[in-house]
């Protein structure tokens, strides 16, 4: 017997499996050793998994109908490490939903 899994579905576990690469490899760049032009980038890498990570989280507590998390996480002051953990967290809700 074979298992189906609707197109949504995969599309949304692609997505998690995407940012998780994504945001994964971010977290393994080292700070302290960017010098001050890459610094910017590394900025603009938090800013995309913050932006990536609430947006999930906006889209999943709107398909739920409620908030998705108790209190708002403080994405900004998460380490990208963080980030990737949280990426799994939204990212299997929305696969979930």
């Amino acid at each position: 017997m074979s298992t189906k899994i609707d197109l949504t579905t995969q599309i949304f576990e692609y997505n998690r499996y995407a940012n998780q690469r994504i945001i994964g490899v971010s977290a393994g760049i080292d700070a302290t050793t960017l010098d001050e032009g890459q610094q910017a980038l590394l900025t603009e890498i938090r800013d995309l998994a913050e932006h990536i990570i609430g947006s999930e989280s906006f889209y999943a507590s709107k398909a739920l109908g409620h908030d998705m998390f108790d209190t708002r996480p403080d994405w900004e002051n998460m380490t990208l490490a963080e980030l990737v953990d949280m990426a799994e967290v939204t990212g299997l809700k929305l696969t979930e939903i």
